[in-house]
């Protein structure tokens, strides 16, 4: 099979980004919904979901400007500018061909440094729950910390190489650290997703039925979440390994679908939570129902009780998936349910 062409690539790239970038655009706007609604509601914002938020668009849109801009300066402006070398043999590339090749053009140093910073930030977003949902502890984010610093190296040397590089192939550049960038994001991906999904896992298990099902759908959405974007990694790092033009647009593809990975994660966890408040509350009025009838049909001769149950369900705003971990008598715990007298409703009489 022959191996795509570098200009056939950049046209593929710049669609398929462009549509992604649409999609992240349109979940953006669900994801600040949730933001504004938790203000409304808790008289408070979540500054670390509020700054990733404001840093993956602005870096993801970055990303894309500079990708539709290389796509005009190859297509039209290079054309302009055709060397008579261009031309010299039916090998030669063609002036796109020869733009696209340019590894220390600045517009591709800096959409590389732009990349890696939107791969930095969703990491640290990944980290950060991480350790909210094991109770803040540090000893559990230590390992993807340390592979969040070693991507930074990483991918800050690959920025630099590029910037000084000389030829104008990429795959002999930087091969080893470009290579070192993917399997570093592929495994902080996996690590973190994977004590996420098991802490909820394990205390869902211990808070009962209620929270096994609400704790069985969030975990669904952060392992689906993992899977689309390790899917993207394993896919462009097996295009860089076999040295194929396709690798440009697994990158592309990767930097919005990092946005849309949080964007879902934070609509849906919200959307979760609130259906499960729903089943609450309505589980709530039934049980309320059936003890009435029952004391109606008894009736027991026994002075009337008064009892009413209030089930609160609270979502730690600086929790993307709902779920602090602690104990029952642990203020970090997302749930919290308490049984107080009243007076408004007596069961018992007829």
């Amino acid at each position: 099979m022959p191996e795509p062409r570098l200009d056939g690539t950049e046209i593929v790239l710049v669609v398929v980004e462009s549509v992604l970038w649409g999609a992240f655009m349109i979940l953006f706007c669900g994801a600040v919904n949730v933001l504004i609604e938790r203000r409304r509601v808790r008289k408070e914002v979540s500054t670390p979901l509020l700054l990733t938020a404001i840093l993956l668009f602005c870096s993801i849109t970055t990303h894309w400007i500079i990708d539709i801009s290389r796509a005009f300066d190859a297509f039209v402006y290079a054309q302009d500018h055709t060397l008579s070398f261009y031309n010299s043999s039916d090998a030669s590339p063609n002036a796109a061909v020869s733009y696209l090749s340019e590894i220390s053009n600045i517009k591709n140093v800096v959409n590389s440094g732009v990349y890696v910073f939107t791969t930095l930030v969703g990491d640290a977003f990944m980290i950060y729950r991480l350790f909210i949902v094991w109770g803040r502890n540090l000893w559990v984010v230590l390992l993807p910390l340390l592979l969040w610093v070693a991507l930074l190296v990483t991918g800050s040397a690959t920025t630099w190489i590029f910037a000084f590089a000389s030829s104008t192939n990429l795959f002999n550049s930087a091969g080893a650290w470009i290579t070192a960038s993917f399997v570093i994001t592929l495994l902080e991906n996996l690590v973190s997703t994977g004590l996420i999904a098991y802490r909820i896992w394990i205390t869902s298990r211990a808070w009962g039925d209620g929270a096994t099902y609400s704790g069985s759908k969030i975990i669904q959405i952060i392992i689906e979440s993992a899977a689309l974007y390790s899917c993207c990694l394993i896919i462009s790092l097996c295009a860089y390994l076999a040295k194929s033009n396709v690798q440009f647009v697994a990158v592309a593809v990767n930097s919005p679908v990092v946005g849309i990975i949080f964007a879902l994660i934070l609509t849906r966890a919200h959307s979760n939570s609130t259906s499960a408040h729903s089943r609450d509350s309505d589980h709530h009025v039934t049980t309320k129902s059936m003890r009435l009838r029952s004391f109606r049909a008894s009736r027991h001769p026994t002075s009337p009780m008064a009892i009413q149950i209030t089930t609160a369900r609270e979502i730690d705003a600086d929790d993307p998936a709902g779920y602090s971990m602690g104990t029952p008598s642990d203020p970090g715990l997302p749930f919290s349910d308490s049984i107080t007298p009243s007076s408004d409703q007596k069961f018992g009489e007829p």
